[in-house]
């Protein structure tokens, strides 16, 4: 970069303190929901098979500590989602874990389920959200406003400050590689802080707002530093205990994320059941593998975790973590406090099949691989990959086009599986801003069938969130007229002709249904 045009947006910062983060918190704030239909990937941690684990987790749980604690059915088990975001993942999970309750007879159970997030966007789209209000209505979902990294005081219920009775229950999807982090250096059994220097192009400015955040530049200048950095016994004592850890080696630090778990401890009496999936550093010999932090953006930006710095902080305070064995992706870890998992034999049933065995990072990795290849693989393959997906919308959608090519020449048995079951996926629908229309493709698979109440259902459930089109609305109308209904059918023919006035087929059909009356 030429001296002449380089603009030294800040320099020698420590990395919590960086400008960088206010960029962060500006895109979030603004965008809302309408970030994640935009640049931020969150597939992979919003779909019904990650959530299904969680359910699984915290319905073990809950099972558990009822066990050990009777009295705890008299007091609510609370969820706390940190950073819920778009809303799917919450929908999918709150979702399951009320049928796990239900089936299990214990529907009586008071869960109270809490999606947060320091964006007003995001909350006035939860609010409105059709898929999410039975669930405020049946009073197990709840929404509130919480700043991770500024506000002190955690608003997890409106009419009572007291500590809770039962433990908390907290969800950290991709939140702790998104707050604010420092990064330090080890060499010498010395620590250093690496403070940041942030630059870019003069070009990339305007009113001074940085244009690109992928033309920022970061360098980093180590500096020697004592032992009370944060002026925090347990936080500090992390920190250090990293001098006898690693060397030569940089490494971030989440001082934000553990922060965040002291308030949580002080609302909980120190129990608390954490589930994270995250880019993550778990283990030493990963740690030993790290270098100074790259900023990833994508629209906002992350940065892998340590996670194993989190670990270390549960099991200073007499907890400890869970962490499923090293394979690529994402990877979901389990931090607890206030009890013994020696003690929840459910719980580490649970860990054991769904983080230990086949685990969320599995499932994208198949879900990925099956949609290169789908059209090399049988119908019946394929159906069984989308049941194994819970009866995921994103993956039925990827697999729409080569299941809907070969049931033209599949046997009864795998249509009528398919039929029988295409409405969970429908049921699992979660509308998003530039949403693919899943609802219209299951309303074309019953009018191929030509099963018209179902098809005429979903075409109009699709219009009722995408708005008329003249596809879909035509659609409809052959659909009513097949169902004997000609006043419908006429007035969507009619529907479709606005829509489209050059559409010839619909003014036949208008002209024939006029002719007959």
């Amino acid at each position: 970069m030429n001296s002449t045009d380089t603009l030294i947006l800040e320099e020698k910062t420590r990395m919590s303190q960086s400008l960088l983060w206010d960029f962060q918190r500006q895109y979030y704030y603004e965008q809302g929901p309408q970030a994640f239909a935009n640049q931020v990937p969150f597939y992979v941690t919003c779909n019904p098979f990650i959530a299904n684990v969680y359910a699984e987790l915290i319905f073990s749980f809950i099972r558990d500590w009822i066990k050990q604690h009777p009295q705890s059915v008299q007091s609510p088990f609370y969820v706390l989602e940190l950073g819920a975001g778009s809303g799917r993942f919450s929908f999918y999970t709150i979702k399951r874990l009320c049928e796990l309750l239900d089936e299990a007879g214990m529907k009586s159970i008071a869960l109270k389920y809490v999606m947060s997030d320091f964006s007003r966007n995001s909350l006035d789209f939860w609010l409105n959200h059709p898929a999410l209000t039975p669930y405020v209505q049946r009073g197990v979902l709840d929404f509130v406003l919480f700043d991770i990294e500024k506000d002190k005081d955690i608003p997890l219920r409106k009419d009572n400050s007291d500590p809770l009775t039962n433990p908390l229950v907290v969800i950290a999807n991709y939140i702790f590689d998104t707050i604010m982090q420092d990064c330090f250096y080890v060499e010498n059994k010395q620590l250093h802080e690496s403070l940041l220097t942030v630059t870019t192009r003069k070009s990339n400015t305007q009113d001074g707002r940085v244009l690109d955040m992928e033309k920022v530049n970061v360098n980093y200048t180590n500096h020697r530093i004592g032992d009370n950095y944060y002026n925090n016994a347990d936080i500090d004592g992390v920190l250090m205990s990293y001098k006898e850890i690693i060397n030569k080696r940089p490494f971030t630090f989440p001082v934000f994320a553990l922060q965040l778990l002291q308030k949580l401890m002080a609302l909980s009496q120190n129990r608390i059941f954490l589930i994270s999936a995250d880019k993550s550093y778990c283990t030493v010999d990963e740690l030993m593998t790290s270098n100074y932090p790259q900023f990833v953006f994508h629209g906002s930006f992350s940065m892998t975790v340590n996670m194993h710095a989190i670990a270390l902080f549960f099991e200073r305070l007499g907890g400890g973590a869970f962490f499923q064995s090293p394979r690529k992706g994402i990877k979901t870890s389990v931090c607890y406090s206030g009890f013994s998992l020696n003690e929840m034999p459910e719980t580490r049933r649970a860990l054991a099949e769904h983080i230990e065995g086949f685990s969320a990072a599995d499932y994208f990795t198949m879900q990925f691989q099956i949609g290169e290849v789908c059209d090399r693989l049988s119908v019946q393959t394929l159906l069984s990959c989308v049941n194994l997906s819970r009866w995921d919308p994103h993956l039925f959608k990827k697999l729409y086009r080569a299941i809907h090519d070969k049931l033209k020449t599949a046997d009864q048995t795998t249509a009528d599986y398919l039929r029988l079951n295409i409405e969970k996926i429908a049921n699992n629908f979660y509308f998003l801003p530039n949403a693919h229309d899943t609802l219209f493709d299951i309303a074309l698979f019953f009018h191929s069938l030509r099963i018209w109440p179902r098809a005429i259902h979903y075409y109009e459930q699709s219009q009722r969130f995408f708005g008329e089109r003249h596809e879909s609305v035509y659609n409809l109308a052959l659909c009513y007229l097949e169902n004997n209904n000609k006043s419908k059918a006429s007035e969507c023919f009619r529907r479709a002709l606005s829509l489209n006035p050059s559409s010839k087929d619909a003014k036949q059909w208008l002209e024939h249904i006029e002719n007959v009356n």
